[in-house]
Protein backbone atom coordinates (compact mmCIF):
# COMPACT_ATOMS: atom_id res chain seq x y z
CA UNK A 1 0.00 0.00 0.00
CA UNK A 2 3.01 2.46 0.84
CA UNK A 3 4.27 2.20 -2.46
CA UNK A 4 0.38 2.79 -4.33
CA UNK A 5 0.32 6.03 -2.19
CA UNK A 6 3.74 7.20 -3.04
CA UNK A 7 2.41 6.70 -6.74
CA UNK A 8 -1.01 8.42 -6.42
CA UNK A 9 0.87 11.19 -4.78
CA UNK A 10 2.92 11.50 -7.54
CA UNK A 11 0.06 11.31 -10.27
CA UNK A 12 -1.26 14.46 -7.94
CA UNK A 13 1.73 15.95 -8.01
CA UNK A 14 2.15 15.79 -11.83
CA UNK A 15 -1.51 16.67 -12.36
CA UNK A 16 -1.17 19.27 -10.14
CA UNK A 17 1.85 20.96 -11.99
CA UNK A 18 -0.19 20.44 -15.21
CA UNK A 19 -2.64 22.68 -14.06
CA UNK A 20 -0.30 25.19 -12.44
CA UNK A 21 1.18 25.44 -15.70
CA UNK A 22 -2.47 25.81 -17.74
CA UNK A 23 -3.57 28.34 -15.38
CA UNK A 24 -0.26 30.45 -16.10
CA UNK A 25 -1.34 30.85 -19.98
CA UNK A 26 -5.28 31.80 -18.50
CA UNK A 27 -3.79 35.01 -16.41
CA UNK A 28 -3.60 38.18 -18.33
CA UNK A 29 -0.62 39.81 -18.41
CA UNK A 30 0.30 43.55 -18.80
CA UNK A 31 3.20 43.81 -21.49
CA UNK A 32 5.35 46.59 -22.40
CA UNK A 33 7.19 47.39 -25.71
CA UNK A 34 10.92 47.83 -24.80
CA UNK A 35 12.17 46.92 -28.72
CA UNK A 36 15.91 46.27 -29.10
CA UNK A 37 16.20 42.95 -30.74
CA UNK A 38 13.91 43.92 -33.85
CA UNK A 39 10.89 45.94 -34.70
CA UNK A 40 9.06 41.89 -35.06
CA UNK A 41 5.99 41.65 -33.04
CA UNK A 42 7.00 37.81 -32.43
CA UNK A 43 9.93 38.57 -31.14
CA UNK A 44 9.50 37.71 -27.28
CA UNK A 45 12.64 39.66 -26.07
CA UNK A 46 11.23 42.43 -27.42
CA UNK A 47 8.39 42.62 -24.59
CA UNK A 48 8.43 42.90 -20.82
CA UNK A 49 8.16 41.06 -19.54
CA UNK A 50 9.90 38.56 -22.05
CA UNK A 51 7.47 36.82 -24.69
CA UNK A 52 5.10 36.93 -27.34
CA UNK A 53 1.68 38.64 -26.21
CA UNK A 54 -1.30 36.33 -26.19
CA UNK A 55 -5.02 36.84 -27.18
CA UNK A 56 -5.76 38.16 -23.10
CA UNK A 57 -2.86 40.72 -22.57
CA UNK A 58 -2.78 44.50 -22.30
CA UNK A 59 -0.14 46.05 -24.28
CA UNK A 60 1.31 49.01 -24.28
CA UNK A 61 3.74 50.68 -26.90
CA UNK A 62 4.67 54.16 -25.70
CA UNK A 63 8.21 54.94 -27.03
CA UNK A 64 9.11 55.89 -30.48
CA UNK A 65 9.27 53.30 -32.41
CA UNK A 66 7.78 50.85 -35.33
CA UNK A 67 6.75 47.54 -34.21
CA UNK A 68 5.68 44.99 -37.19
CA UNK A 69 3.04 42.66 -36.94
CA UNK A 70 3.36 39.75 -39.86
CA UNK A 71 0.25 37.53 -38.87
CA UNK A 72 -3.38 37.89 -37.33
CA UNK A 73 -3.01 39.00 -33.34
CA UNK A 74 -5.84 39.47 -30.90
CA UNK A 75 -5.44 40.85 -27.99
CA UNK A 76 -7.26 42.36 -25.09
CA UNK A 77 -5.99 46.08 -24.97
CA UNK A 78 -3.39 48.05 -26.81
CA UNK A 79 -2.51 51.90 -26.37
CA UNK A 80 -0.05 53.54 -28.49
CA UNK A 81 1.25 56.31 -28.18
CA UNK A 82 3.93 57.71 -30.13
CA UNK A 83 4.63 54.59 -31.89
CA UNK A 84 3.59 53.33 -35.45
CA UNK A 85 2.38 50.04 -35.89
CA UNK A 86 2.58 47.93 -39.03
CA UNK A 87 0.10 45.80 -39.52
CA UNK A 88 0.16 42.73 -42.40
CA UNK A 89 -3.21 41.14 -41.65
CA UNK A 90 -5.61 41.48 -39.02
CA UNK A 91 -5.48 42.66 -35.21
CA UNK A 92 -8.10 41.99 -33.12
CA UNK A 93 -7.84 44.15 -29.96
CA UNK A 94 -11.31 44.75 -27.78
CA UNK A 95 -10.05 47.96 -25.90
CA UNK A 96 -7.76 50.22 -28.17
CA UNK A 97 -6.54 53.49 -27.36
CA UNK A 98 -4.69 55.74 -29.36
CA UNK A 99 -2.44 58.61 -29.42
CA UNK A 100 0.13 60.43 -31.58
CA UNK A 101 0.93 57.33 -33.55
CA UNK A 102 0.25 55.78 -36.86
CA UNK A 103 -1.49 52.74 -37.80
CA UNK A 104 -0.66 50.87 -41.26
CA UNK A 105 -1.38 48.31 -42.77
CA UNK A 106 -0.51 45.84 -45.29
CA UNK A 107 -1.52 42.38 -46.75
CA UNK A 108 1.92 41.66 -47.83
CA UNK A 109 4.71 44.38 -46.51
CA UNK A 110 6.58 45.63 -49.52
CA UNK A 111 10.08 45.64 -49.60
CA UNK A 112 11.13 48.01 -50.03
CA UNK A 113 9.30 49.97 -47.14
CA UNK A 114 6.57 51.73 -48.53
CA UNK A 115 3.10 53.53 -47.58
CA UNK A 116 0.73 50.82 -47.56
CA UNK A 117 -2.71 51.09 -50.37
CA UNK A 118 -6.38 51.75 -48.94
CA UNK A 119 -7.96 48.60 -47.38
CA UNK A 120 -5.13 46.26 -47.47
CA UNK A 121 -5.57 44.92 -43.46
CA UNK A 122 -7.85 45.09 -40.66
CA UNK A 123 -8.28 46.64 -37.55
CA UNK A 124 -10.87 44.65 -35.81
CA UNK A 125 -12.90 46.16 -32.35
CA UNK A 126 -15.86 43.70 -31.67
CA UNK A 127 -19.00 44.83 -30.02
CA UNK A 128 -18.13 44.83 -26.81
CA UNK A 129 -14.92 46.94 -27.26
CA UNK A 130 -13.81 50.73 -27.19
CA UNK A 131 -11.64 52.72 -29.60
CA UNK A 132 -10.24 55.91 -27.66
CA UNK A 133 -8.30 58.88 -30.21
CA UNK A 134 -6.47 61.09 -27.50
CA UNK A 135 -4.22 63.61 -27.76
CA UNK A 136 -0.98 63.15 -26.20
CA UNK A 137 -0.71 63.37 -22.10
CA UNK A 138 3.00 64.09 -21.97
CA UNK A 139 2.51 66.94 -24.70
CA UNK A 140 5.48 65.76 -26.79
CA UNK A 141 3.78 65.32 -29.79
CA UNK A 142 0.87 67.05 -30.89
CA UNK A 143 0.22 65.53 -34.29
CA UNK A 144 -2.94 63.47 -33.75
CA UNK A 145 -3.89 59.58 -34.71
CA UNK A 146 -3.04 58.53 -38.49
CA UNK A 147 -5.17 55.45 -39.71
CA UNK A 148 -3.04 54.30 -43.00
CA UNK A 149 -3.92 52.04 -45.69
CA UNK A 150 -6.18 49.76 -43.01
CA UNK A 151 -9.46 49.29 -42.68
CA UNK A 152 -11.09 49.95 -39.43
CA UNK A 153 -14.44 47.57 -37.94
CA UNK A 154 -14.87 49.43 -35.29
CA UNK A 155 -18.37 47.14 -33.89
CA UNK A 156 -17.83 48.82 -30.82
CA UNK A 157 -17.98 52.17 -29.15
CA UNK A 158 -15.56 54.92 -29.76
CA UNK A 159 -14.52 58.48 -28.93
CA UNK A 160 -12.29 61.31 -29.58
CA UNK A 161 -10.98 63.66 -26.95
CA UNK A 162 -9.84 66.43 -29.50
CA UNK A 163 -11.05 66.99 -32.73
CA UNK A 164 -8.12 67.48 -34.24
CA UNK A 165 -6.30 64.21 -32.83
CA UNK A 166 -7.86 62.33 -35.70
CA UNK A 167 -8.85 62.43 -39.29
CA UNK A 168 -10.38 59.07 -40.47
CA UNK A 169 -11.37 58.59 -44.49
CA UNK A 170 -14.98 58.41 -45.17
Amino acid sequence: MVNGGRLFMRRLGLIFLVLLGWASHAIAIDKLWVGGTSSNWFDAPNWDPAGVPSSIDSITITNLTTVVVTGDVAIASLELRRASLVVSNQITVTNLLLASGRLSAWVVRPSPFTNPPPDSAIVEIPASGTLRIEPDPSGISTIGFTLDGARLNLRGTGSCTRHRAAVLPL
